[in-house]
């Protein structure tokens, strides 16, 4: 710091006194005369603050924050790109379907499965990313066993899921034909030739009285593509299935553990819509013989996550070594049908289990409505070795005459029984 050099008068120069800084906000001081001077400093001895650790790590963490921005950003525009590609995939499906199935919403492909915006509120909790790591046998044995120990995500709480006036199956229809649409075509049209009773006006007719339901086409591929998101422990055993009846047979409890809703055969006919004899319940099933001890596994409802679909699935699996030997018709029926499902119903409600009992009425199990509906009721009109009965019924279905208490009729094609003695699939 140095004084201004004297003036001529012998007085040195001041700086004005007053602000202590100038406008350009230099900062004055006094020198030795008491004189307000200016502080003047070396370009190269200006200190710069320093920056210290606490400094870098705030540096880091905006930049940190800026990345996880645009990732967000990124991740946001990429799921909107994908849901409106769906979208507009299943408004092309719906719109070629139409002329063959009059049902308003109709879903050709389940695999599609878990997006958004097209899908009925009940199947929102099945949106998430499927496991397609590699699985070991351990594995799947561990994951059966937790299943069917539960409680598992997807499944029904009578006390949280029961609807306040009315029974709470949604409305979803389920056929299931493995081989797929094109095959499905096929064999309609080569029953068609030989004069055998495999027709398509059947299932175009249940799509028709269930105009307001979700409708669902399972093909082998939407049957992988579900298990593999939802029961990926089972995958491994549906495939191993050396039959495609025993395939389908198993696939059927695990929809409608999933979705719920209502699964027919495709060689069942609608006459009207269903809704009456499943409301008020929340699981309903068929039965066909005199005896009134049976249940049927090709006519059945229920809301999604039914304990009773556990006891099925637990059973198939107890039986699978029997179903990957020779396989006929008895091996079908035990391992993955009928008999399975009779057994099965008599563990589920123990009241039924004795003896001589019928199983066809209105039952309550811890908390659950279960209706089992009999012979001449539903889509059972007649016993299906009753010739004479069905020969009876398909005349009075030609004249118009429909009996009130059923809701269509089973056939009883029996293709997955010729295919069985023809040594088919």
């Amino acid at each position: 710091m140095v004084d201004p050099p004297p003036s001529p008068s012998g007085t040195s120069t001041a700086v004005p006194a007053s602000p202590l800084r100038t406008q350009r906000g230099q900062r004055l001081e006094r020198g030795p005369s008491g004189a307000l001077l200016l502080q003047i400093h070396s370009p190269s001895t200006v200190q710069q603050p320093a920056r210290g650790p606490s400094s870098r790590k705030c540096l880091l963490l905006q930049a940190c924050f800026l990345l996880l921005l645009l990732a967000s950003g990124a991740l946001l525009f990429t799921q909107s790109m994908r849901t409106a590609w769906v979208s507009n995939l299943l408004q092309k499906q719906s719109s070629t379907s139409t002329s063959r199935a009059p049902a308003s919403q109709v879903v050709r492909f389940a695999g599609l499965i878990g997006m958004p915006e097209p899908l009925l509120p009940v199947m929102q909790p099945h949106i998430h990313k499927r496991d397609i790591r590699p699985r070991t046998e351990k594995q799947d044995k561990l994951d059966s066993e937790a299943f069917l120990r539960g409680p598992h995500k997807l499944d029904w709480r009578p006390d949280l899921n029961r609807g306040k006036d009315r029974g709470t199956i949604p409305k979803i229809l389920h056929h299931i034909f493995l081989d797929g649409e094109a095959e499905y075509n096929k064999e309609v049209e080569a029953a068609k030739a030989v004069g055998s009773g495999f027709r398509r006006e059947w299932r175009d007719s249940c799509i028709k009285n269930h105009s307001d339901w979700k409708y669902m086409f399972w093909d082998k591929a939407a049957a992988v593509t579900f298990l593999q998101t939802h029961y990926p422990w089972y995958l491994s055993t549906f495939l191993s299935y050396p039959k495609v009846v025993l395939q389908g047979d198993a696939l059927r409890p695990f929809l409608l553990h999933a979705f719920g809703g209502l699964y027919l055969d495709l060689d069942v006919q609608c006459f009207r819509p269903s809704d009456p004899w499943l409301a008020g319940a929340d699981l309903v099933l068929q039965s066909e013989y005199k005896e009134q001890r049976d249940i049927v596994n090709s006519i059945m409802a229920s809301v999604p996550g039914h304990p009773f679909w556990k006891l099925i699935i637990g059973r198939m699996l107890s039986k699978m070594e029997g179903a990957r030997g020779k396989v006929d018709s008895d091996v079908v029926l035990e391992s993955t049908g009928p008999r399975l499902y009779g057994s099965v119903f008599q563990q589920f409600a123990p009241q039924a289990e004795p003896l001589g009992t019928s199983f066809v009425g209105k039952w309550q199990v811890d908390g659950s409505s279960v209706w089992v509906w009999g012979l001449g009721s539903w889509f059972v009109p007649c016993e299906w070795n009753n010739q004479p009965c069905h020969v009876a019924f398909a005349q009075a279905v030609q004249e118009g005459r429909v009996p009130e208490p059923l809701a269509g009729y089973h056939q009883y094609s029996g293709s997955w029984l010729r295919a069985m003695k023809t040594g088919g699939r």
